[in-house]
């Protein structure tokens, strides 16, 4: 939710989850426990692995994501990449670790404990009211261990103004773990009706959009995720107010068909997917519609993302992210760069392609976020996890290729806070528009 008075702001933003009662069983015997590193020990060797607290993720889903196995020799790095691969699966909001004497001298036993986050997911939920006094809303649902192997569903619905609707829904399966792949397969339908400024004249088109994609994946032993997706959809444009002005914002045809072929890279060493106060995020991704594929469309689109968090001192940590998107091609309004994806605070982006306010789409991005934390309460235990406090800095600019003499450069500031809890994280930030 974002509310903006002038040059002021104030974005409330959450990501929510249902947990789980928790139980984390007790360990007999002498232990020697460690959050980030073990005194390393080579002469050591895995003779049992001991998973506890995992009451819904099956303890297979766990060990495909481990660097160490029974009978291999223990290293301290390899179970601090174990721990961050953990974390990274987004499915546990602690995991700790401890050694254990074995059966004879020279054997240990390795002990996982994980603490479960809740499986169903409110990714994110807005409601507000455009300048035309016209209300919007949209809500994101997720439920990320359907059947205790790591399959997710996800839920997406939106209303806009002037009747725009949609619906999204996508099935992942991560769960051919032997093989490291995992399949998505995702379907939408939407009707919106948008309106954009031109240069000379503004223009508003009524469309529907109804399709899907079908993805695979692959994850190597390490960080690293390749991803490439098909797409195919059908759009309708129902309505023209203009006639046949012919503009960027309009479709070749009344009835087109977008097919698309997606390709991505990641690699990802955060400590935690949600807030993660540790660890280096990169990623590429690149969209490439054609003929050859069966669209009216030909374009190409990239984004690349870089997001890094430092600690500096105790209690705190610095996070940046920078993000440059490009267009190459007549890409499709809903597939355009809007404002708010450069700086918070700014009008709505479309969401599963409907529209909330009147907009100017773009084919450039480049963004800068930076914000300093300071951690001033965690437990582990309780509704409440963490909470934090934060100062932003954001940095950004959508434009056109024509336009980079006199690239429409936004700049914001200001405070926030976090409060990471039982079910899910909430985020409230105050901006001034510089």
């Amino acid at each position: 939710m974002a509310l903006s008075w002038r040059r002021i702001f104030l974005c409330l933003t959450a990501t929510l989850t249902v947990s789980n009662t928790l139980v984390q069983q007790s360990i007999s015997g002498e232990q020697q426990v460690f959050d980030t590193s073990i005194a390393d020990a080579p002469q050591y060797v895995i003779e049992r692995l001991i998973i506890n607290g995992n009451d819904t993720v099956s303890s297979e889903l766990i060990c495909s994501a481990l660097f160490l196995k029974v009978g291999d020799v223990f290293h301290e790095e390899q179970a601090r990449l174990s721990r961050l691969k953990l974390l990274g699966l987004g499915l546990f909001s602690e995991v700790t670790m401890r050694l254990d004497r074995g059966s004879r001298r020279g054997l240990i036993f390795w002990i996982i404990i994980v603490r479960e986050r809740g499986n169903l997911l409110i990714n994110g939920a807005f409601l507000g009211i455009n300048e035309q006094k016209q209300p919007f809303g949209g809500l994101s649902w997720s439920h990320r261990n359907v059947r205790d192997d790591g399959q997710a569903v996800s839920l997406d619905l939106t209303l806009g103004k002037a009747g725009g609707r949609g619906v999204r829904f996508q099935w992942i399966d991560p769960s051919m773990t032997r093989h490291r792949l995992s399949l998505d397969a995702t379907c939408w339908w939407s009707q919106t009706r948008d309106e954009f400024r031109g240069e000379y004249a503004n223009m508003n088109v009524r469309y529907s959009r109804i399709g899907g994609h079908i993805g695979l994946g692959y994850q190597n032993r390490g960080f690293s995720t390749f991803q490439a997706y098909l797409r195919t959809e059908s759009i309708n444009e129902q309505q023209r107010s203009l006639g046949d002005w012919q503009g960027k914002y309009l479709f070749p045809k009344h009835k087109s068909i977008l097919s698309s072929l997606t390709v991505s890279v990641e690699w990802d060493q955060r400590n935690d997917v949600f807030l993660p106060s540790d660890g280096t995020r990169l990623a590429f991704w690149a969209q490439f519609a054609s003929s050859a594929l069966g669209s009216d469309f030909d374009y190409a689109k990239f984004i690349g993302t870089f997001e890094f968090s430092h600690p500096t001192q105790r209690a705190q940590y610095l996070h940046g992210k920078l993000e440059i998107g490009g267009i190459l091609g007549a890409a499709p309004i809903f597939e355009q760069f809007y404002e708010s994806q450069a700086v918070r605070g700014q009008r709505y982006a479309p969401f599963l392609g409907v529209t909330f306010e009147e907009e100017n789409p773009k084919e450039v991005l480049g963004a800068v976020n930076v914000e300093y934390h300071w951690l001033y309460f965690q437990k582990r235990t309780g509704f409440l996890y963490k909470a934090e406090t934060y100062l932003f800095f954001d940095f950004g600019a959508v434009f056109d290729s024509e336009e980079v003499e006199r690239i429409p450069v936004t700049t914001a500031v200001g405070p926030g806070l976090i409060f990471d809890t039982d079910i899910g994280s909430i985020r409230i930030a105050l901006g001034f528009f510089l």
